[in-house]
């Protein structure tokens, strides 16, 4: 992961290009609810994306990288676990619950760092997934 830091560098040092829009609510099949993460720059969006992609793809055998979705770029809102779905005798979360704020615009967010996360039933203790790794590119200063 330290070999990626000065080329993920490179690529987001234009930081009006290395923004991200937040906005509009959808679902995974009403299983997780996310908003849309839009780049300002989709180039630069992508070849930081990509980047990342290939790096996983040749960095060992013992790096298990799945594309067996389309990537959607997406901010996790809600989920409903297993635990949670056995309570509720539902695995869904309706659409009603959300559906005034589909149009919703939540902000935008700098693309900083880079979790790699591990996909599996453990978490952190906060509920977010545990993460192999993290390298932040730069420290984003607010002007307020």
């Amino acid at each position: 992961m330290r070999e990626l830091k000065p080329e993920l560098s490179k690529i987001l040092n234009d930081k009006s290009k290395a923004t991200l829009k937040i906005e509009n609510l959808k679902s995974f099949g009403q299983r997780v609810v996310y908003a849309d993460v839009t780049p300002a720059h989709e180039e630069t969006f992508w070849k930081f994306a990509n980047l990342v992609r290939a790096s996983l793809d040749n960095a060992s055998d013992l790096v298990k990288s799945s594309n067996s979705f389309d990537y959607v770029p997406h901010l996790t809102l809600a989920k409903v676990s297993r635990p949670v779905a056995r309570e509720r005798r539902s695995k869904y979360i309706p659409t009603s619950y959300y559906q005034e704020f589909e149009d919703l615009r939540f902000g935008e967010q700098g693309l900083n760092n880079l979790q790699l996360c591990i996909i599996d039933s453990s978490t952190r203790f906060d509920g977010f997934y545990n993460t192999f790794g993290i390298i932040t590119v730069f420290i984003i200063v607010s002007a307020n």
